[in-house]
């Protein structure tokens, strides 16, 4: 088992490598590399121990109920370093990323002040619970216990919610995309409206970025090449210049001029243009897309005058994806809705484990389609809220996505996996 479960993990890692190189944008620093794909990385690696650990708990050779040490303490570690991950080391990582301050020193400054309340909070139930083992001297292993046991509940709980959230929408929308799919000349047509409205988002952005551009090109001109201000300029003039390649002549009020040459008034113009410059790329990216969008489209239906067998051949693998995604998803509601219920048992993953339970690799590949299923759903969804700016905007777009957008992505990724994980293991009743 141990040698399935070492390939399983290199190949994640191999996939995880890919995926970061293949949707980081060009500059995006190594650092937001290494984070990103950390993250990824333990998310997957939770999602391929679970039919491993379901095998080993069905295994009668092992001692049916009883999963192995090893891979308790792995999931234990991977659990955990996605909880610090999601809401320690991303959080902070992203304020670093997003903020406009010069110097790492100073972003960190900007990130605490930003959360002073949150940071109270903290910092207030961190005295209380000071105060309590002091008091009552529980300075022992079993209270250290209690206290990591609480923090996992609470995570386990947020994420949870998050995950049946996405989850209940995306068992429901992955069948209904899929079934789109046949329709090439309806997929043709929304794409030419998602590129009608983008282009219009894209100009917008563009004036943004040439209007702040065309400020701090006005304001080199004003500022003495001696002055505290001009090295802070000069940065913002090269990242600026780094997306907007050409010069462009934009009129500019006085008022647009209102920037101190101090490094306050610096920060306040980069993060002007920062703002501007990252909308354009985004924007950009997603103009792009929906044209690639329309060429498939059309492509599909240029074939269907030319080739009408492939076309056939389409539409059936199409309709067959639709049809499995709809049973899968069926099967998934079904599971969730009777989990209570101990019999009859209608749950298939749990059918799936208990009648494939002789089979190592039956087994684990039963308990796999499922669960991917959920977590493929689950992320689907988080991609369509992303596009309607429910859940704010960490829509990835390959080649495109920036170190904000990987990072939301990586954080928001290790909220709801392990926990939907977790409920997954309540669906196939390994109690039982």
């Amino acid at each position: 088992m141990f040698v399935l479960v070492g390939t399983a993990l290199a190949l994640a890692l191999v996939g995880d490598v890919l995926l970061v190189r293949r949707y980081a944008a060009p500059g995006t620093s190594l650092a937001v590399k290494v984070h990103v794909g950390l993250a990824w990385l333990v998310s997957l690696s939770i999602l391929l121990l679970v039919p491993f650990d379901i095998f080993s708990t069905r295994d009668p050779g092992n001692g049916a109920g009883v999963p192995l040490p090893e891979l308790a303490t792995a999931f234990g570690a991977l659990y955990y370093t996605a909880c610090l991950l999601a809401f320690v080391v991303g959080p902070v990582h992203l304020g670093i990323v997003n903020s406009p301050e010069f110097g790492t020193r100073a972003r960190l400054r900007a990130i605490v002040r930003k959360n002073l309340l949150l940071a109270g909070v903290g910092a207030a139930a961190g005295v209380l619970i000071l105060f309590w083992i002091v008091v009552y001297k529980r300075v022992d292993i079993q209270t250290l216990l209690v206290l990591v046991g609480s923090v996992k509940v609470i995570y386990n709980s947020y994420g949870l919610v998050l995950g049946i959230l996405l989850l209940s929408y995306g068992l429901v929308e992955v069948p209904r995309w899929a079934w789109r799919q046949i329709n090439a000349d309806v997929g043709q047509e929304q794409a030419f409206q998602k590129l009608s409205t983008t282009s219009d988002k894209v100009w917008s952005h563009y004036s943004d970025l040439s209007e702040a551009m065309a400020v701090v090109a006005s304001l080199q001109r004003q500022i003495h090449r001696r002055d505290k201000a001009k090295p802070l300029l000069n940065i913002i003039e090269r990242e600026g210049q780094g997306i907007l390649t050409e010069s462009v002549e934009v009129e500019i009020g006085e008022q647009d001029l209102d920037y101190e040459p101090d490094e306050e008034g610096m920060t306040a113009l980069r993060a002007r243009v920062l703002a501007a410059a990252i909308g354009y790329q985004r924007r950009r990216a997603n103009y792009i897309e929906s044209l690639k969008q329309a060429r498939s489209f059309k492509k599909v239906i240029d074939r269907r005058r030319d080739r009408p067998t492939a076309a056939l051949v389409r539409d059936a693998a199409w309709i067959f994806v639709a049809l499995a995604a709809a049973s899968l998803s069926l099967a998934i509601l079904v599971a969730e809705a009777t989990l209570p219920l101990k019999r009859p048992d209608l749950s298939v993953p749990s059918l799936l484990v208990r009648g494939l339970v002789q089979n190592e690799y039956l087994t684990q590949l039963g308990s796999l389609v499922p669960l991917a299923y959920m977590a493929v759903s689950s992320y689907f969804s988080m991609s369509m809220f992303s596009r309607s700016r429910f859940f704010g905007s960490h829509n990835l777009l390959l080649g495109f996505s920036d170190s904000s957008l990987m990072l939301e992505d990586a954080a928001l990724v290790n909220k709801f996996l392990p926990s939907l994980c977790f409920n997954y293991l309540l669906v196939t009743k390994m109690s039982d």
